[in-house]
């Protein structure tokens, strides 16, 4: 990678030792309203608590705050479920979640800043944050894969990244441009493309403006398929950018301190999760009628966009110890290669920023709790 891109690529991605940044960060969303307008909606219940310790008081429940990575959708809806079917209470547990959006701090700013005891950063942005000093940890990650991709349309199918060479790309954020450059060259291709800034709504590529859209492989495609589109869509995934989403992270000094709760806000989560695999209706009439009623949310795509969560929270390890872990031979080999395509090398071991013993407890040798 030319040094010009890794500099760039690295103060795009890295969070400062200790501080809490509100810089734009690497595709950490996972999709959600097509509108970049939708302001975030704040935490249920009475807000979040600070996280230097739980807010409690004699008899009173604890109460936690998680910063989410995105505003209220069907991601998650796990949460949702946990809450309305009173996992958390049953463990005198009180849980607040706190959209995250367009102008909401990025989970991982919000834990190291002290705003929420808990918060599911993207794996690039945790592993950043560690890379630079943050003692922040990890107990399990929601879904198994990257959920970000390109997106393009069967009258100019891009189902390759060398088809993609000469083309135009769509993405959020102009600091993409740079990305996607060492993405190319990293498969061995001419960076030959030209990068068009455009919004999370995908109708640029509808109108030809162009001919690859990135986004999320749960949003713009059903998005398009709403509007009569049979969308080809390239995960990141499968072209050697793999890792982790949804990563339960928090101070390491937050889990020394309060174990128990911890477990208890895994357990509640966990449970809840489990149970929306079960039916993702459930988990989509609440996102749109209680959690994102002014989000402009329709049944059937949350419906689907859940469909899609769901079958992405599973893999080899989570069919065989339970949802929500994750694999260390995983992050070591194929997700840091990915990530040293880019130009973040001495990436830190995942063993020293992912503490598996909370779900080792959770679990208890079981591998579901419903």
């Amino acid at each position: 990678m030319h040094s010009l891109g890794r500099r760039r690529f690295l103060q795009y991605m890295a969070l400062g030792t200790g501080a809490v940044v509100a810089g734009p960060t690497l595709l950490s969303a996972c999709g959600g309203s097509d509108s970049d307008s939708s302001s975030a909606t704040t935490a249920a219940g009475s807000g979040t608590t600070a996280a230097g310790g739980s807010a409690t008081t004699s008899g009173a429940a604890t109460s936690v705050g998680i910063q989410l990575s995105w505003l209220k959708t069907v991601e998650f809806a796990g949460y949702y479920l946990a809450l309305d079917k009173g996992y958390y209470t049953d463990d005198n547990m009180k849980v607040d979640l706190v959209a995250g959006g367009p102008n909401a701090p990025q989970p991982e700013q919000s834990v190291a800043g002290g705003a929420t005891q808990f918060g599911s950063p993207a794996f690039s942005n945790l592993v950043s944050a560690v890379k630079a000093g943050a003692d922040l940890v990890c107990i399990g990650a929601q879904l198994q894969r990257n959920m970000t991709a390109f997106i393009s349309l069967p009258d100019d199918p891009c189902p390759t990244l060398e088809s993609m060479v000469g083309k135009k790309i769509g993405g959020s954020n102009p600091a993409f441009e740079e990305v996607y450059k060492n993405m190319f060259e990293s498969a061995g291709l001419k960076a030959d493309f030209t990068f068009v800034p455009t919004g999370a709504d995908p109708t640029p590529l509808i109108e030809g403006a162009v001919d690859v859209y990135a986004g999320f492989m749960n949003n713009q495609p059903l998005t398009l398929k709403e509007k009569g589109y049979d969308p080809i869509v390239l995960p990141f995934q499968d072209i050697g950018i793999p890792w982790y989403t949804g990563n339960i992270t928090m101070k390491r000094s937050y889990l020394e301190d309060n174990r128990d709760a911890v477990v208890k806000f895994l357990r509640g989560t966990i449970k809840g999760y489990e149970l929306n695999m079960k039916d993702p209706a459930p988990g989509a009439e609440l996102t749109v009628n209680e959690y994102g009623p002014d989000l402009g949310l329709t049944l059937k795509k949350e419906t689907d966009s859940n469909v899609i969560y769901i079958a992405s929270q599973q893999s080899d390890i989570t069919k065989e110890k339970g949802l929500f872990w994750v694999d260390f031979d995983f992050i070591k080999g194929p997700v840091y290669e990915g990530l040293e395509k880019y130009g973040l090398t001495d990436l830190p071991d995942p063993e020293k920023y992912y503490d598996l013993s909370i779900l080792e407890e959770v679990y208890d040798g079981k591998t579901t709790l419903l």
